[in-house]
């Protein structure tokens, strides 16, 4: 029980280090396209801004709980999902704007702040497609075991 408690402990804690890193490759990237859309005062300040941008996964999930809000006309439940995701990104710009003041030793210009905004969105969306494709195959796979066995 210790042992798979200290895998998953550490598990964890890899992932967040990669995601964390992976959001400081691009500030990083994004200062290299053009030293005008960030200012670095450190290196440890960006890992910060990468990870309280990771830290945006908590009210990101609360925010999906507006996928369970029912809705019950027909165009309003083929616009509902635009409207949601419309209504997260906006929220996260927001979140970015704040964290953007706040964290001061890391300074994005108004395009800078665009470029990393449109970056985060594009990559999430990868991301969360790619685990739906991996959770389909689980999931597929666990259904043909279950009726190959019935």
């Amino acid at each position: 029980m210790k042992k798979e408690a200290l895998q998953f402990l550490l598990l964890i804690t890899l992932t967040i280090g990669f995601f964390v890193g992976l959001i400081s490759l691009v500030i990083l990237g994004i200062w290299g396209i053009g030293v005008n859309l960030v200012q670095i005062e450190s290196g440890f300040s960006v890992m910060i801004f990468a990870f309280a941008t990771f830290g945006w996964i908590i009210p990101l999930q609360l925010l999906s709980l507006l996928r369970m809000l029912p809705v019950q006309r027909r165009p309003w439940r083929i616009v509902f999902p635009y409207v949601e995701a419309l209504f997260q990104i906006s929220v996260f710009v927001l979140y970015l704007i704040g964290l953007n003041a706040t964290i001061t030793t890391v300074n994005f210009s108004n395009i800078g702040l665009v470029a990393f905004a449109v970056t985060m969105v594009m990559l999430t969306k990868l991301a969360f497609m790619k685990m739906n494709e991996q959770a389909r195959k689980v999931r597929k796979r666990e259904i043909e075991k279950y009726l190959s066995n019935e």
